[in-house]
C-alpha cells in the first residue's frame, strides 16, 4: 500500500497537473476521486478536507502541502 494518496476531484483544473508533477517527482501514491463511494468521503471527513487536490501522507496521518513537497524533492 502506498504511503500517499492524492484526493481529486473530476471539475479540478489543477488535479490533472498535480497529479503529473508528483508522478514525475518519483512518488508512490494512490488517486482517489469522488467516483470511489467507500474510501473519498472517509478521507474527506477523517482528515476535513475542503478542497483538492489534497495530498495525504497515511504514515504521519495528516494533508501534506504538495507544493511544499514538490519543492523539497526535486
Amino acid at each position: 500500500m502506498s504511503r500517499y494518496v492524492l484526493v481529486t476531484i473530476t471539475t479540478c483544473h489543477k488535479c490533472p497537473a498535480v497529479k503529473r508533477a508528483l508522478l514525475n517527482a518519483g512518488l508512490d501514491m494512490r488517486v482517489i476521486n469522488e467516483k470511489d463511494e467507500i474510501e473519498f468521503p472517509e478521507l474527506v471527513s477523517k482528515y476535513g478536507l475542503q478542497s483538492a487536490p489534497a495530498l495525504i501522507d497515511l504514515e504521519a496521518k495528516k494533508v501534506v502541502n504538495y507544493e511544499e513537497f514538490l519543492l523539497n524533492n526535486k
